[in-house]
This record gives C-alpha cells, sequence and structure tokens, in this order.
C-alpha cells in the first residue's frame, strides 16, 4: 500500500510525505529539497530539487540507467467513470521501460480537497523521476488533468507479462501524525541508495 500526506499550499508550508512498505519520500516543497528515507537499512539520502535521480544511484547503477529512461505518450481517451466518490476522466498512456512496454489507463479526478494541479507538478513529477522517468516522459504525464485515483497498466518483457491495478482508497482532511514531515531520529545519512535499497523499492 502507498499512502500520501499532503500539506496543502496557504497553510505556511508546501509538504508531500509519501509512504510505502519500503521507503519514505519527503518532498520539501518550499526549500527545493527531497529526502528518500529507507526504513529497514535505517538511512537516508538527501537532494536539491529539481530532482536528478541519477545522483542519488551508486556509480556502477547510474551510468547503466542513463541509457534506459522511460518514456510515455499520454492520449485522452474521452471515457468518463465513477470510481468511489470521485468523477473521472480517462487517459490512455503507451509506456516503455527498462526494456519493457506497456499500455496504461489513467482516471483522474478534479473533486479533490486540495489543489491537483499543485499535486500533479510538484510532487508527482517528482515522484516520476524515482521511476526513472525522464523530464519528456514527465510532461506527458502532466496532460493529466486533475489526481489519479485509479490506474492499470500491463507490460511485456521478454515474453512474460505484468497486470498492475492501483486505486484511491481515501482522500480526507486529517492532522497528520507528529513528526510525519521529518527524517526519524538515529536514521543515518549516506549520499546514494545502496543496492539493497534498489532492491526493495
Amino acid at each position: 500500500s502507498v499512502g500520501s500526506i499532503i500539506r496543502v499550499p496557504g497553510m505556511g508550508k508546501d509538504m508531500v510525505a509519501t509512504i510505502t512498505s519500503a521507503s519514505i519520500v519527503l518532498l520539501d516543497l518550499n526549500n527545493n529539497k527531497m529526502d528518500m528515507i529507507m526504513p529497514a537499512s535505517k538511512t537516508y539520502v538527501e537532494t536539491a530539487l529539481p530532482l536528478d535521480f541519477s545522483k542519488l544511484l551508486p556509480p556502477q547503477v547510474a551510468q547503466m540507467m542513463s541509457s534506459m529512461k522511460g518514456s510515455v505518450t499520454i492520449t485522452p481517451n474521452g471515457q468518463t467513470k465513477q470510481i468511489g466518490q470521485w468523477k473521472c476522466k480517462g487517459y490512455d498512456a503507451a509506456v516503455s521501460m527498462m526494456m519493457m512496454t506497456g499500455k496504461q489507463t489513467l482516471w483522474a479526478t478534479m473533486d479533490v480537497p486540495f489543489d491537483p494541479k499543485f499535486y500533479m507538478e510538484k510532487a508527482y513529477g517528482t515522484l516520476l523521476k524515482t521511476q526513472m522517468f525522464d523530464e519528456t516522459a514527465v510532461k506527458e504525464y502532466m496532460k493529466v488533468e486533475g489526481f489519479v485515483v485509479a490506474s492499470e497498466m500491463t507490460m511485456e518483457a521478454m515474453g512474460s507479462k505484468i497486470h498492475t491495478t492501483t486505486q484511491v482508497a481515501e482522500i480526507a482532511k486529517k492532522t497528520p501524525p507528529a513528526g510525519v514531515y521529518a527524517v526519524p531520529a538515529g536514521f543515518q545519512k549516506t549520499d546514494t541508495l545502496s543496492m539493497q535499497d534498489l532492491q526493495k523499492r
């Protein structure tokens, strides 16, 4: 599961915490800073924004990844769909990433209690770069109008197929847990992600 906690514009600070079982990504958009925290190893890396993800990779990986960045083409498909409480518009994507090609359908809504354009441009775009999408691919994803609440992707590589679906379970205004926007005490700062960190992402 993935959870995002957003401190929206107008509250003094623009912060996003995206939490998964393997990592935590903190975006401090006022200070143009990102922390990627790895709970398993109790380490974190810190970098300036805009993000150059290659700087966070071990040297032996960075050179290889520079030639394997993902590409995508986004096309509105003209469909609408009710997903939970959200009225959504559909978008089709042709995706190529690390020797895999595939198709993706995205469902996005404007009916959220925060500025979806702010999130897509400032947060979602940065998170995409941690998945090795380049600036051109990120700009394609910015064609999606609204916040993505559901997606479906089928990727093919060397005769195998991978089918992935995601759906937002809840969007709500809540008081964030204490300390959620800070690196936990006792975590060690490192210059790059380790190979073990990359395998767990």
